[in-house]
């Protein structure tokens, strides 16, 4: 008969299975994920990692969640700690950020959007509250931008397709598996600010995901610099009056 573990050893354990799985994937990509290579790092059998993750997939879902919850709480703080700065600077932190922590945290960044593992489909009813933590504060932070008077959005970006704006309409109105907290946050922001957040999440994802594997840092030399220079670029595109973007 197993013996008794108390919560806070359980917790350990779960902790420490999970940043096993984030160790593989850091050196082998995902890829090296199973419950075998986990167990045999942790000196376990397989089996007795079934008493803290019922499956991969169970453990593969608690790695996306941490790491969503991850990129947000850092987004979060960013905003809180520039609450008070114009909403281009606050907006200009908060990319920075998101950057900073793919760039720490290459082997979650990349389990998020980069190596799709065969065969699993993650529950939206459990990531995507996760999910649109970031893109909530990314889509809230825009929306303030625009209620000042410092911006003016080219026609071009707003001309968009009709099957885009009826997604963007439902996304605001009520996306399926969200909190109530984030639905009422998302349906006061405006179509013109979801379509920002959308282009600029675009873009800075582009840059961030050519770093990460390398193919950015010969081209442009400092990343960082580039990363920041293409920010300000975008903000002049998105019609940022260039006096407000720090």
């Amino acid at each position: 008969m197993p013996r008794k573990v108390n919560p806070e050893e359980r917790k350990a354990q779960y902790e420490a299975i999970k940043q096993t799985a984030r160790d593989l994937m850091r050196d082998q990509g995902t890829s090296g994920l199973s419950i075998r290579a986990i167990a045999r790092e942790l000196g376990m059998t397989a089996p007795a990692l079934y008493y803290y993750f019922e499956n991969m997939d169970a453990l593969t879902t608690a790695l996306i969640v941490d790491g969503f919850h991850g990129i947000a709480d850092a987004m979060a703080e960013t905003q809180s700690a520039y609450a008070s700065a114009h909403p281009a600077t606050q907006l200009m932190e908060i990319l920075k950020t998101y950057r900073r922590w793919a760039i720490t945290n290459q082997a979650d960044f990349q389990l998020l959007y980069g190596n799709p593992i065969p065969g699993f489909h993650a529950p939206r009813e459990v990531t995507v509250p996760a999910v649109m933590r970031g893109f909530v504060i990314l889509t809230t932070t825009i929306h303030r931008l625009l209620e000042t008077d410092d911006v003016t959005i080219p026609d071009h970006m707003l001309k968009l397709p009709d099957i885009t704006h009826e997604t963007y309409m439902g996304v605001i109105a009520n996306v399926r598996e969200t909190t109530a907290e984030q639905r009422d946050l998302m349906s006061s922001v405006s179509v013109d600010a979801l379509t920002l957040t959308v282009v600029g999440w675009g873009q800075m994802h582009g840059l961030i995901m050519l770093e990460l594997f390398n193919h950015l840092q010969p081209v442009v030399g400092d990343a960082d610099a580039y990363y920041v220079h293409q920010l300000r670029g975008m903000f002049i595109n998105m019609g940022v009056k260039p006096d407000v973007i720090p």
